[in-house]
């Protein structure tokens, strides 16, 4: 019976890894039909949340019917409700890759001018999102820290992009400024989504949770710019 319960406890960590790579893979697509103005490319993103919405729920189900039918011990608990933590997490950046695809679907022609390369600043971002989901399927402690030391590094990119696109070019139209600040503000909360996946895997190692405060300094400065 023991054994049956780790074989589908390590299921829900496969599924965790892959709905990991999907959105990591979602956040980069989406950057990349940004700054190349790929208008086909953005609606691939658009289309294929729809796919990570239901790997969602899927992990969803399979952890809650685990809680509910095996009376899992308290160290089990913790690994399905971190589980279902951050799956939720990815579900919300997953929503974050769509809406910067819409950022270049509603710019259309306009797309070609948005000069600001988004890259490093997406590259980053997807990257410490995997390292966290994979420091969340391993248990690893110092691998999850790390990961919310090194993503101040976003921030400072994010800072950098606002403070390109709050000064455009003479000449570039208003709405390349606006819907960009309105990308990087979804690649700030992103970043701040990766943070929690981190902490969700100190929760499973050592039973408190804690909540980050103070991120978002760029968000609210995207928000009061839009």
């Amino acid at each position: 019976m023991r054994e049956r319960f780790d074989q589908r406890l390590d299921l829900v960590d496969k599924d965790v890894l892959i709905m990991g790579w999907m959105v990591r893979n979602a956040i980069l697509a989406a950057v990349e039909a940004l700054t190349s103005a790929d208008q086909r490319r953005a609606r691939e993103v658009e289309e294929n949340d729809e796919r990570i919405d239901q790997r969602r729920r899927d992990v969803e189900q399979e952890c809650v019917e685990l809680i509910a039918t095996q009376a899992p011990v308290a160290r089990d608990v913790r690994r399905l409700v971190g589980a279902l933590e951050v799956i939720g997490e990815l579900e919300q950046v997953g929503d974050y890759a769509k809406d910067i695809a819409r950022v270049c679907i509603m710019l259309g022609p306009l797309a070609q001018d948005f000069t600001v390369d988004l890259g490093p600043l997406g590259s980053k971002t997807a990257s410490y999102l995997q390292r966290a989901v994979v420091a969340f399927v391993h248990r690893d402690r110092q691998a999850a820290e790390q990961v919310m030391d090194d993503l101040r590094s976003v921030a400072i990119l994010c800072r950098e992009a606002m403070d390109t696109l709050s000064k455009p070019p003479e000449g570039v139209q208003p709405e390349i400024g606006n819907y960009g600040r309105w990308a990087v503000h979804s690649l700030d909360r992103a970043a701040s989504r990766a943070r929690h996946v981190a902490e969700s895997t100190l929760y499973v190692i050592t039973g408190e949770m804690e909540r980050s405060s103070g991120w978002g300094t760029v968000s609210r400065g995207a928000r009061d710019a839009s």
